[in-house]
């Protein structure tokens, strides 16, 4: 023991532990008048703010390539969300066609509930965030003047990783044909990859691949806009699209900028059957030819007759008869039959 060292009297222990007492009520007061200070200067947005920032609200994410990478979550005020935020040039979402019609099936839940699902981003080196995916929750929160929650990452992502990202986390609405072929072609164009590859990066099959490809290298986007559903039309349009757009790249090049031309200086039609009736008959006028149908699938073979006896089934087509017998069919009791006949 160091001689040097002052032993405490009963009186002097209590005394400290008063004084002590009182420096952590000091504090806590001081703790109360900073956080009643705050409610005061601060707005409840900006409040939510900083306690998502103080909770240090962080997840890792697997990514296709195999590492694990931190995000972070953090929620950025609704006066600096159209600023400090931009989409990423990888994510295929048509930034030109986000309206109160594409994001309809969103747009109530937000306008009263807010965001509530964060997007997810790249923090860049200016300080903004790039969008990975939520466009469109991006779109709302402007649209509604409201605070987007972010997840964000500080490490580089890269091209395949950011693709695998948006495939497989967007939350709501599917990407149309038009965005999944942009999204297959900037994959293709990165890696110099087959179809096989891509077919397999994205599971689909190649007829899929097909029609994401020609919805998005054949159609012009003055062509989408005649149509009431833009980017979003459906099927039977856009396969009808594709058949007469895929003829006039193979007519002449220079028809398809000439109807795309035409196209920039109208209004969209009414309805997505209108525009496309007009869209087939410029192109008559334009090549004088009729555009071609898809054709139409073959119907299975189909039975010229049919019949059944006592339990077997018999289907009469063309160059053969096919014989299915009932489950319940007894074949030794149908033997028994046969043979006493026979005998007889």
């Amino acid at each position: 023991m160091s001689k040097n060292r002052r032993i405490l009297s009963p009186e002097d222990k209590a005394k400290i532990a008063q004084q002590t007492q009182q420096a952590l009520e000091n504090l806590n007061n001081n703790k109360a008048g900073f956080e009643m200070l705050a409610e005061a200067v601060c707005s409840p947005e900006q409040l939510e703010a900083n306690k998502v920032e103080n909770e240090r609200n962080v997840q890792s994410i697997d990514l296709c390539s195999g590492r694990s990478v931190r995000f972070y979550k953090t929620l950025l005020l609704s006066k600096d969300v159209e600023n400090l935020t931009v989409v990423d040039d990888l994510n295929p979402r048509s930034q030109e066609h986000l309206t109160h019609d594409t994001t309809s099936d969103i747009d109530d839940s937000i306008g009263s509930s807010g965001v509530v699902f964060g997007v997810w981003a790249q923090l860049m080196p200016d300080g903004r965030y790039s969008l990975i995916d939520g466009s469109r929750r991006r779109y709302e929160a402007i649209k509604h003047g409201l605070p987007l929650p972010i997840w964000y990452t500080r490490e580089e992502l890269t091209t395949a990783e950011k693709i695998s990202f948006i495939h497989t986390g967007r939350l709501s609405k599917s990407f149309s044909y038009y965005e999944n072929g942009r999204m297959l072609c900037a994959y293709q164009d990165e890696f110099g990859i087959d179809i096989d590859a891509a077919c397999k990066m994205f599971s689909i099959s190649k007829p899929t691949y097909s029609r994401q490809i020609n919805a998005y290298k054949l159609i012009p986007m003055s062509i989408y806009n005649l149509f009431k559903s833009k980017i979003d039309v459906g099927n039977t349009e856009l396969f009808a699209l594709i058949t007469v757009m895929r003829g006039l790249h193979d007519i002449d090049y220079s028809l398809v900028e000439k109807i795309s031309g035409m196209a920039e200086q109208m209004e969209s039609f009414e309805s997505d059957s209108k525009a496309l009736d007009w869209v087939k008959k410029t192109v008559i006028e334009l090549t004088g030819v009729e555009p071609k149908s898809r054709k139409k699938k073959k119907k299975k073979n189909e039975p010229v007759s049919q019949s059944v006896i006592g339990g077997i089934k018999l289907d009469q087509y063309d160059d053969h008869i096919k014989i299915t017998l009932d489950k319940n069919f007894d074949i030794e009791r149908l033997y028994e039959v046969l043979k006493t006949n026979f005998e007889k």
